[in-house]
């Protein structure tokens, strides 16, 4: 994606971003919307589809921000025949936050169905990821998620500690897996890294946050320098 293209999808968004905003100032605790433009799909120490992406994120708030249901994708500006939609409800009570993910990627060359549910054929799988966060004083956060039924034959399991250090916008984290799936061909730690944030000033009111991530897995001896800015 050359930068003129580039320059043309963030002026777009951007754009969207501030009509939509406008359109749901009124339900402002119900609806979230946002949007990230990333050099690369790096989650969990893998790199997905080798490209540019998008990904866009809609929420939908049932009871205050306590309790909610939502959709993200992650769509690559290359041609490529795996894309990702998901969905996903959440609920928070004080540190804990409770997610559950269906996971679905459609897959054009053995053309899975979104509603096909059954165990065998199906291109979904369902996960769920348990997180506690200490305290706002000391935000470290401990992960556990696990892939409890659908396309994912290995259950797949992942875990992570992380500390937020939110005056300067910087995140450090560590994660890994307990065997052979997702994540790895082995058990080990798959995902060292850091974040780092900076917010752009456009206008007095509309501020583009700006990120960085060095990620390096040690399982597959890779590394991975990461950009995107969201909205």
């Amino acid at each position: 994606m050359t930068l003129k293209k580039i320059s043309v999808v963030c002026i777009f968004f951007s754009f969207c971003n501030i009509q939509a905003q406008t359109e749901i100032d009124s339900i402002p605790s119900r609806i979230k919307t946002s949007a990230e433009i990333c050099s690369r799909y790096v989650w969990r120490g893998s790199d997905y589809f080798n490209s540019p992406c998008i990904q866009p994120d809609l929420q939908f708030f049932l009871y205050k921000e306590y309790v909610g249901i939502g959709t993200w994708g992650s769509f690559s500006t290359t041609n490529q025949p795996i894309q990702e939609t998901d969905l996903y409800a959440f609920a928070q009570y004080k540190g804990f936050l409770l997610y559950v993910y269906d996971y679905f990627y459609p897959n054009l060359s053995t053309n899975n169905r979104y509603f096909d549910y059954r165990q065998q054929t199906t291109g979904h799988t369902l996960s769920c990821d348990v997180s506690y966060t200490i305290s706002e004083k000391y935000p470290l956060r401990l992960l556990a998620s696990y892939n409890f039924w659908g396309n994912d034959k290995q259950n797949s399991s992942y875990f992570e500690l992380s500390y937020e250090f939110k005056k300067e916008q910087i995140k450090c984290f560590c994660g890994g897996t307990i065997g052979n799936g997702w994540y790895a061909n082995k058990a080990g730690i798959c995902n060292i890294g850091i974040s780092a944030t900076k917010n752009l000033t456009i206008t007095e009111t509309f501020i583009i946050p700006f990120k960085v991530e060095c990620i390096l897995n040690p399982i597959s001896e890779n590394i991975y320098i990461v950009a995107g800015i969201s909205w």
